[in-house]
C-alpha cells in the first residue's frame, strides 16, 4: 500500500499499525554524487567552522560534503579507498585536534581485498591517507570508535560479515592502529556494532547486532562489557523481539541515566512483520524485555530530539524500495507515540544520519538513496526535518509545505486523535 500525501488529514491513533502521513518532511534535495552505491554516511564538523558536514562511503571511495550553513553544500570532494567502502566513522586518530575518518571495507562492493583505511584530516575539510591495512579482517560491514584501553588514543571495533567475532583495533595515537584482536565468544554474522557504557562504570562497552543469515536464526543483540584495557567480557545475549535486525542505536529513552537500545527489525517475507524494539537498560549491562512498535521493513535508526521537548525521538529508515521512513516521538519515560509513516523520502532510504545543516538549532537528516543498479543517479539526499509543536497535552509536527502555499500541520491530541490547528499557526 502506498500512503497518500495530503495537506491536512484527521487520523485516529492506531495501536496496531503506524499512523500514515505522506509529508512529514519538506521535499528533499539531492547532493552531487556519489556515483556508486552509497552504503554508509556520517555527520561531523570536518573544517572547524561550527557547521555539520557529511561524509559518505560509496564503492571504492568516500565523498565529503562541506556545509555552507544554509542547508546547501559545497562541491563534493572524493577520495579513493583501496577497498569497497562499507562503513565510515569520524574521530581524531592522531591527536592533532582535527577530525579524521576510518573507512572499513566489504570486498563484494568492488571485488578487491578487504581491510581498513584511516584518512587523516587536515582541519580544512580535506583528508590524506594515514594508514592502510588492518590485518586479516574479512568482509567488514560496520565500524564504531572509542577509547577502549584508556590511553587517550582512539580505538575502533569492526563487525565482519559471515564470521563469529568482532575485531578490536587499538590506536597508536599517530593515525595507525594495531590488531585486530577478536572479541570472544562471538556470534554468527554480526552486521552492526555500536559503542556505549551500558553498565555505568566509565568504561566503553560494545553491542553487536546479528540477523538471520543463510537460515541460521540469530536475531539478537550481544553485549560485551569493556574491561578498560582494550579487552571485553561477554555479558548477555538479548532478543531483538523481531526478525532481521541489522542496526541499533543507544540513548537514554527513560531519562534514568542508563543507556537503552532501540533496534529496528526488518521482518521477513514469511509473515513476520517488522518493528522497532525498545530495550531499557538495567544499569548492569542487561536489559528489560523489549517493547515493540510497528515499523515494517525498518532497517537503520537514529536518535535525536526532533521536536525540542527535551525527550529523545527516533527515526527509522526502511529496506530498499519501501519508500517510507518512521518517526517515533519520545515521551521521556521509555515509551514512544505510535510511529508516523512518511513517504516523502528517497525511494531507497537505507542509511541515515542526523545533523543541523542549516544552523537553526534543529536536527536535519541525511539519507543515502540506493538503486538496485549502480548508476550515476545514485545520490545522498538531505531532508529538512519538520518542526514540532509540543505542550502539556499535545505533541505535534509542523510539516513542510503541503499541496498549497501554507504549511500543513497535524497536532496529536492527548486523547489519541490528530487534528489540524487553526489557520495562521
Amino acid at each position: 500500500m502506498k500512503y497518500l500525501a495530503v495537506s491536512f488529514l484527521f487520523l485516529s491513533l492506531c495501536l496496531v499499525a503506524p499512523l500514515s502521513y505522506g509529508e512529514c518532511f519538506t521535499p528533499y534535495r539531492y547532493l552531487p554524487g556519489p556515483v556508486y552505491f552509497p552504503w554508509d554516511l556520517t555527520v561531523a564538523d570536518f573544517n572547524h567552522d561550527g557547521l555539520d558536514d557529511i561524509a559518505a562511503a560509496s564503492g571504492d571511495e568516500f565523498d565529503v560534503y562541506l556545509s555552507r550553513g544554509d542547508g546547501t553544500f559545497r562541491a563534493v570532494i572524493r577520495y579513493r579507498t583501496s577497498y569497497g567502502a562499507a562503513g565510515i566513522a569520524p574521530g581524531d586518530f592522531n591527536n592533532d585536534g582535527d577530525l579524521d575518518l576510518i573507512v572499513v571495507a566489504d570486498p563484494d562492493m568492488t571485488g578487491n581485498t578487504d581491510g581498513i583505511d584511516v584518512f587523516l584530516g587536515n582541519g580544512d575539510g580535506t583528508f590524506r591517507l594515514g594508514s592502510r591495512g588492518g590485518g586479516q579482517v574479512r568482509k567488514l560491514s560496520a565500524v564504531a570508535v572509542g577509547d577502549f584501553d584508556g590511553d587517550g588514543n582512539l580505538d575502533a571495533v569492526t563487525s565482519p560479515w559471515f564470521t563469529a567475532s568482532l575485531g578490536v583495533l587499538l590506536g597508536n595515537g599517530n593515525g595507525t592502529m594495531h590488531g585486530p584482536t577478536p572479541i570472544l565468544p562471538g556470534t554468527f554474522d554480526p552486521e552492526g556494532v555500536l559503542v556505549a557504557d551500558f553498565n555505568g562504570d566509565g568504561k566503553l562497552d560494545v553491542a553487536s547486532i546479528s540477523p538471520t543469515i543463510k537460515d541460521i536464526k540469530v536475531d539478537s543483540i550481544h553485549i560485551y562489557l569493556g574491561n578498560g584495557d582494550g579487552t571485553f567480557t561477554f555479558k548477555t545475549t538479548v532478543s531483538s523481539r523481531g526478525e532481521e535486525p541489522f542496526t541499533a542505536v543507544a540513548g537514554d529513552f527513560n531519562e534514568d541515566g542508563i543507556e537503552d537500545l532501540a533496534v529496528p527489525n526488518a521482518g521477513n517475507n514469511l509473515g513476520a512483520p517488522g518493528n522497532v524494539a525498545i530495550l531499557l537498560g538495567k544499569g548492569d549491562g542487561t536489559f528489560r524485555p523489549a517493547m515493540t512498535y510497528p515499523a515494517d521493513r525498518s532497517y537503520d535508526i537514529i536518535a535525536a530530539d526532533l521536536n525540542a521537548d527535551g525527550h529523545t525521538d527516533l527515526v527509522a529508515t526502511t529496506l530498499a524500495g519501501a519508500e517510507t521512513a518512521y518517526l517515533l516521538l519520545g515521551v521521556g519515560d521509555g515509551t514512544f507515540l505510535q510511529p508516523v509513516v512518511s513517504t516523502n523520502v528517497p525511494t531507497f532510504n537505507l542509511h541515515l544520519a542526523s545533523g543541523d545543516f542549516n544552523f537553526d538549532g534543529l536536527p536535519d537528516l541525511a539519507f543515502t538513496d540506493e538503486f538496485k543498479v549502480a548508476v550515476s543517479s545514485i545520490r545522498v539526499s538531505v531532508h529538512r526535518w519538520c518542526r514540532a509543536i509540543s505542550g502539556e497535552t499535545q505533541h505535534g509536527i509542523l510539516l513542510g509545505k503541503g499541496h498549497g502555499t501554507s504549511p500543513g500541520i497535524l497536532i496529536a491530541n492527548s486523547h489519541g486523535s490528530w487534528t489540524p490547528p487553526a489557520r495562521g499557526l
